[in-house]
């Protein structure tokens, strides 16, 4: 089963082992609409129990969860979900996880590399594209870089601003 990472479990909430989690979609709210979530490379399903919004991030109470130290055993653990199961996106929207492996193209047609992963900052996420030498060219996500993003080709196209290669 293919399955995207939403969220992460950062902290302990109280006795009786609810745990503080950060969502990682656009949307807190998106993450309260599933019952159940599996870990990150592991097997076995977490069954919500009750979940809340508090501060942005969210309270959730799991049934395989119920004493403080079996959460704390937890933290920094992600939260998946089956691939099949997210949302849909409006037409020209992706998710971040579809970007990774696809090829990168300058303006003037010439061949970057692959997106090896997504650096999250906080304003704005970064692409590492691998050349075919394994160097690394970070990009910025910021329209005056990406240009376009064509999924179903499996191709990026974006401007080369100075400073970007070096």
């Amino acid at each position: 089963m293919d399955k995207a990472v939403i969220a992460q479990i950062v902290n302990t909430h109280g006795v009786k082992g609810e745990v503080k989690v950060l969502p990682l979609m656009d949307s807190p709210e998106m993450v309260l609409h599933y019952d159940r979530f599996y870990l990150e490379n592991e097997s076995g399903e977490l069954h919500v129990l009750r979940a809340r919004l508090h501060k942005q991030m969210l309270l959730i109470e799991f049934k395989e969860i119920d004493t403080m130290d079996k959460a704390e055993s937890f933290k920094g653990k992600y939260l998946t979900i089956p691939k099949s199961e997210l949302p849909a996106l409006k037409k020209g929207s992706y998710y971040l996880h579809d970007l990774e492996g696809i090829s990168v193209y300058t303006d003037e047609d010439e061949y970057l590399g692959k997106i090896d992963s997504i650096l999250e900052t906080g304003s704005r996420n970064v692409f590492s594209v691998l050349d075919e030498e394994n160097k690394e060219i970070l990009l910025p996500n910021i329209e005056d870089v990406v240009l376009n993003i064509d999924l179903e080709s499996q191709r990026m196209v974006v401007h080369l601003m100075p400073g970007l290669r070096d």
